[in-house]
């Protein structure tokens, strides 16, 4: 094929534009200015001149024909299928990741009933890598939800087919926004898609943050104040009852069943003389901040000792904790001690006190004062815990979303109207033809315009202009694109979430206050698991393998309440940009932001809310979630019990005085919550599931909620949109009643477009309103100065002034005649 030359050099076998024998001589209308001895002379020289470039030129090398394969790998990586394709890499990622550390941690780890332990020690390494791993868990929990509402909406968006079904029925569907409105209305396959997206992230919600969860190990203590004598070696030995009663207080007939028995004294005092380097010796500062402390991790049995003062056996008092009163009051209320009856239980006590009291020489114990302690060391016992039975059911959601999204990615053939923009594309290509002759619909009326106009058996037509007459207005507010039952939904949602976080915060701040006496809430750890800061009663069966699933979902409902307020708040946002959008054009000409772009449209890979709205809505939620995982979660506590012997060794040990036994529990176990039924009694260890809170998080999470709260109320209420065009919003019906551009006006939708009252004509003399490439009447709101005699002639009816108002709304015509006036036209509301 031979390239192509300069129309001047182009011949023929009949006609030449050189000069030849057959003289064809060029006509005066085309060369003005020209002879035709002029003309010969330099067509001559120009035809020579490009001859010779033709010479030269240099064949290209043949450009290689798109494959089909090729083709369709294009297709799947523009336009909305490139957020398709990032959002099924994001869940590869993510399975990938967690199939991988789950194999490694059933390898590598013991597991027993489906609970693995990845870590035991340190209770500050074991907190600062619970804390990573749940950031990082709900990081990917909410790349998951995010990719998973990308797909949603692609799949909810319907094709030009289904819209057309849908008008024929008078009925209208969404464009550019996650609609469960569409979904019933759409083909059956992408209905199971949509479902199995959306069942898939339930479990996921439910069950991610608590896949790894902490145990905190506490141990049970045994205090004895005593002399010098006593860790000496003394001999420890009682003759009679009454030797070993000097030692109690006893309240009761039956208090003696709580005393500490001599076994335990031998067996402590042993402990110092084989081993002293295994203790440690405090102050008394030092000793009130180690054993004032809801859980004592790191030290066991301490010794108070006291100077100047001689026992019999070495052994001054021996302080036996009333248990009970550790629900009522604070776990180390038997430190505010400081007389000889045990009325500490009714005492303010904070560690803050008791530092006071020692830094004035005024602390005492239980009547005595002691000059140091010595603290065994014991080493700490946390542990990093993750259970493989909820790995499974998140891998398997994981895998399932991962699945849908392939298919979505390599099945869905279809074009499908994702975005505005292809909307607009497909109606101005091809316009509606059932809002051919409705004029201009908003979404208030469109529906109920259709519906009045005749069958779609006979055919619409024209209805009454005054009937269809759109009620145009000043530029509404942000707060009108989204319709009245997302409003309704969305604040209800937020009303119930943020009053039952008020209620919690009140019961956290006012028990934490009042248990803690003189303590503030603010004092508390982020996060930090108390004893006065845990549900009780929630789960009846604490001990048991069920109450972990228990507290597992109820303390994870939260996060799926928060998925669902994410869900409604992006939809919010997204049609109020997507308004946004629709009334720039009334401003200016724009292109049109599609999915696959031709001509001078622009491309675009994320749907309706921009990048500088979805990129800090997606990290503050994350944060969010992670607040939240933090405010309310499972309170695992193993209370280690390893010194403690059995009811029949106690009392073999304590032998038998005057015929009297002496009735003694030895498994005196210190239970922070009060509640001591489940001690062991044969040295091992007790474990309890609960649910507790934490009252700083649950503020920040308040806060934060409220901040994005009222984000979005600030947006809806003070922006305004850029003109006064009629409201589409998301209706399918309203946006195509726009899109009916000039019958001359061919490729509109592949240049730069802008909607207005257009300057052509229609046959029968008719303008409108619509979207076209031609030039249109800019859409301006009223001024105070507008000419009522102007205003009632382009009317066409009689209307009275505006007054002093501005903001007061006309009605417009859809359609204009040749004989209307052809100013500016100007919308008002």
């Amino acid at each position: 094929m031979r390239p192509p030359v300069s129309p001047i050099s182009i011949t023929n076998e009949d006609v030449t534009l050189s000069y030849s024998p057959v003289k064809h001589k060029p006509s005066q209308a085309v060369f003005d200015d020209y002879s035709y001895e002029t003309f010969k002379s330099a067509h001559r020289q120009s035809t020579v001149s490009v001859q010779a470039a033709l010479d030269n030129i240099k064949p290209l090398p043949p450009i290689p024909l798109e494959t089909e394969s090729s083709a369709r790998g294009l297709r799947r990586t523009t336009g909305w299928r490139y957020g398709v394709y990032l959002a099924t890499c994001t869940a590869l990622i993510a399975l990938t990741t967690n199939l991988i550390c789950t194999i490694y941690a059933v390898a590598t780890f013991r597991v027993q009933d489906g609970i693995g332990v990845a870590y035991t020690g340190s209770c500050d390494k074991t907190n600062r890598m619970a804390t990573g791993l749940h950031i990082l868990i709900n990081i990917v929990g909410s790349l998951l939800l995010t990719a998973s509402n990308y797909c949603m909406q692609c799949l909810a968006a319907p094709t030009r087919e289904e819209l057309d079904v849908a008008h024929a029925r008078g009925d209208w569907l969404d464009i550019g926004v996650l609609s469960v409105r569409n979904i019933f209305k759409l083909k059956w396959h992408r209905i199971v898609l949509w479902s199995i997206l959306c069942i898939s992230s339930m479990p996921i919600h439910l069950l991610y943050n608590s896949t790894v969860f902490k145990t905190l190990s506490a141990n049970n203590i045994r205090s004895l104040v005593v002399n010098e004598a006593f860790i000496r070696g003394q001999p420890v030995q009682f003759d009679s009852v009454d030797d070993f009663a000097r030692t109690q207080y006893v309240s009761s007939p039956d208090a003696v069943s709580g005393f500490i028995v001599p076994s335990v004294y031998l067996d402590m005092q042993q402990s110092y003389l084989t081993d002293s380097s295994d203790w440690q010796m405090l102050d008394m500062k030092q000793f009130i901040n180690t054993y004032a402390n809801d859980y004592i991790q790191n030290f066991n049995d301490v010794l108070l000792v006291v100077k100047n003062t001689t026992s019999p056996n070495g052994i001054v008092y021996t302080p036996l904790f009333d248990l009970d009163m550790a629900g009522g009051g604070i776990s180390y209320a038997w430190l505010c001690s400081n007389v000889y009856e045990w009325t500490y239980k009714f005492l303010p006590c904070s560690a803050k006190d008791l530092l006071q009291q020692v830094d004035d020489n005024t602390y005492s114990i239980f009547g005595y004062k002691p000059e140091y302690a010595l603290a065994q060391m014991v080493p700490e016992r946390c542990r990093l815990e993750f259970s493989v039975t909820l790995l499974a059911i998140v891998i398997a959601c994981n895998a399932v979303k991962a699945a849908v999204m392939m298919a979505l990615l390599f099945k869905q053939k279809h074009p499908t109207l994702v975005v505005l923009g292809d909307a607009l594309c497909s109606f101005l290509d091809e316009p509606d033809a059932v809002t051919r002759d409705l004029g201009t619909l908003d979404k208030y009326n469109a529906q109920s315009k259709v519906r009045a106009s005749r069958s779609a058996e006979i055919g619409y037509t024209q209805v009454d202009a005054a009937g269809t007459a759109s009620k145009a207005t000043y530029p509404r507010r942000w707060a009108t694109a989204p319709s009245f039952l997302q409003w309704v939904c969305f604040l209800v949602l937020c009303t119930a979430i943020f009053s039952t976080l008020a209620w919690i915060l009140s019961i956290a701040f006012s028990g934490a206050t009042e248990k803690t006496r003189n303590g503030s809430p603010f004092q508390l750890t982020f996060g930090a698991m108390t004893p006065y800061t845990l549900i009780e009663n929630v789960l009846p069966n604490y001990e048991t393998p069920q109450s972990l699933i228990g507290a597992i979902l109820i303390a994870n409902l939260p996060q799926f309440i928060l998925s669902i307020a994410y869900v409604l708040y992006n939809g919010l946002f997204s049609i109020m940009h997507l308004s946004h959008e629709w009334s720039r054009y009334a401003v200016e000409k724009l292109p049109l932001r599609v999915t696959t772009p031709t001509g001078a449209q622009k491309s675009t890979h994320w749907l309706q809310l921009p990048l500088q709205y979805s990129i800090p809505l997606l990290t503050t939620t994350t944060v969010l979630h992670w607040v939240i995982s933090e405010a309310i979660f499972i309170a695992r506590v193993e209370m280690n019990d390893a010194h403690y012997q059995t009811n029949a060794d106690v009392y073999s040990s304590i032998g038998k005085w005057d015929n009297q036994y002496i009735a003694v529990n030895s498994t005196i176990v210190f239970y922070p919550t009060g509640d001591h039924s489940h001690a062991s009694s044969n040295g091992t260890t007790s474990l309890r599931t609960e649910l507790g809170y934490s009252p700083v998080p649950i503020l920040c999470a308040m806060l934060i909620g409220l901040a994005l709260f009222f984000t979005i109320l600030a947006f809806a209420v003070f922006r305004r949109f850029k003109s006064p065009m009629p409201l589409a919003a998301s209706c399918s019906l309203a946006i195509a009643s726009a899109c009916h551009r000039p019958r001359d006006d061919y490729g509109a939708s592949k240049t730069l477009i802008r909607y207005g009252e257009t300057t052509a004509y229609e046959a029968d003399g008719r303008r409108h309103f619509a979207f076209t490439s031609f030039h249109v009447d800019r859409l301006l709101p009223p001024t105070r100065k507008m000419n009522a005699a102007w205003t009632r002639s382009w009317i066409g009816q009689k209307t009275s002034s505006f007054g002093e108002s501005r903001y007061r709304s006309i009605r417009l015509h859809p359609l204009r005649r040749k004989d209307d006036d052809d100013e500016t036209v100007r919308l008002t509301g």
